[in-house]
């Protein structure tokens, strides 16, 4: 608790407490028998840099009973730690930039690994076996050391391609934006197209997006017109390193755990290509127009369902996702925006706002068009809505279909 760096002194955290190390530096560890652990490092607000803390999760078992510890090597800025499988380094000068390495603890450590004697003669000194005792003859460096930097700002990614029309012609002056999957509706960056319809862009990514969600998406963005296979070329999973496999915390239990955190494992993919930091790759993307969908939502009655949720989504879109989505006015009336025709679409109406009442219309089939009118009939069941069905208005074979130019009627003028 009194540790002081460059005392010549190794320190021991294996027990809940804070520990202040020096005016840069400050530790904490979770009560052991706390499920998930962490231990916390935190440095002080420093000139126009506010405070800040970042959260590490070791890896335990219920079978190891959560034994672990953590050591800081004396005179410098590193943090060892040992659980069940690793050792663990990590460099905290600088918060912006922490550098993490992780082993295998039972085996020969790659030669930049760097682990100090005193800090395995603390680790065997408290009953954890690392590295290979009575090991004679060369190192033969069976474990690779892996890398991850844990920044505020790490490095920059990097996109490049073409924006064409349905002919092959290059279309100048094409915004392109850069989201994450952390934060889908904010632009962490933008381009535009040149007059042969190319374009670079880059961007950085934040802490918590590196550390949650590592999906990436750039898509053009032209009103009137949708990229034929909507952007599916620009998905990504933003990689610190190639081959890096990291993972969101928390995803054993389906849940996230907390906003300042990294742990080691394979993290879900978000899509089929990796980005690497300072690795360019190419996502060209192909326009094509767009339109509207206008109608109504009724019960069998036809009367209007007021405030029922409405999306649209197009055959082979990711599971939740949307190209629209709106809610119905006092007489079911709604207006879907952006929706393109070239493919299959599906409807999902959401009569209660209850996301477990969510239905699905069967695949339909438009024809390209500036609008279409329907109308969306969803029946009453025993246990609560059915399956929404779509009905063309002023098409051949539409029924009881009113002109799409007709008002509805509200139950006060009747």
């Amino acid at each position: 608790a009194e540790a002081l760096v460059g005392d010549g002194k190794y320190r021991v955290a294996n027990r809940q407490a804070t520990y202040d190390f020096d005016a840069k530096h400050r530790f904490s560890i979770c009560r052991p028998s706390e499920r998930p652990q962490w231990f916390t490092v935190g440095w002080p607000a420093e000139g126009e840099r506010p405070a800040c803390a970042l959260r590490t999760f070791p890896n335990v078992s219920g079978q190891s009973q959560g034994k672990w510890a953590v050591v800081w090597e004396p005179g410098t800025d590193v943090l060892w730690w040992v659980d069940d499988s690793d050792v663990g380094k990590m460099t905290i000068t600088d918060p912006a930039q922490v550098m993490v390495h992780r082993e295998g603890r039972g085996g020969d450590f790659s030669r930049d690994f760097g682990l100090p004697d005193g800090v395995v003669t603390e680790f065997r000194r408290l009953g954890f076996v690392v590295g290979r005792i009575g090991q004679t003859g060369p190192d033969d460096s069976v474990n690779t050391s892996s890398q991850s930097i844990v920044s505020a700002e790490a490095g920059t990614w990097m996109v490049e391609g073409s924006v064409k029309d349905a002919e092959d012609r290059p279309v100048a002056g094409v915004p392109l934006r850069v989201q994450t999957e952390y934060a889908p509706d904010v632009e962490i960056a933008t381009a535009t197209t040149d007059a042969a319809g190319k374009y670079r862009i880059s961007f950085h990514l934040t802490l918590d997006t590196l550390q949650k969600f590592r999906g990436v998406l750039v898509k053009p963005v032209k009103e009137g017109f949708i990229d034929r296979d909507l952007a599916e070329s620009g998905q990504f999973n933003a990689l610190l390193r190639k081959g890096e496999k990291p993972r969101r915390p928390g995803d054993e239990q389906d849940i996230y755990i907390g906003p300042e955190t990294f742990a080691p494992g394979e993290m879900r993919r978000f899509a089929e290509r990796d980005l690497v930091q300072g690795q360019p790759e190419t996502a060209d993307f192909v326009l094509v127009p767009n339109g509207e969908i206008t109608g109504q939502i009724v019960d069998e009655s036809g009367k209007g369902i007021y405030g029922c949720g409405i999306a649209v989504a197009v055959q082979g879109q990711r599971k939740f996702d949307s190209v629209a989505m709106t809610g119905a006015d006092e007489n079911g009336r709604f207006r879907l925006s952006g929706v393109p025709f070239h493919k299959p679409l599906t409807f999902h109406a959401n009569p209660s706002g209850h996301l477990a009442e969510t239905s699905q219309s069967e695949f339909e089939t438009f024809e390209p068009a500036a609008s279409h009118e329907i109308r969306v009939v969803i029946p009453k069941t025993a246990t609560g809505f059915g399956r929404p069905r779509i009905e063309r208005v002023n098409e051949p074979g539409a029924v009881n279909a009113p002109k799409a130019t007709e008002k509805p009627v509200s139950r006060e003028q009747k």
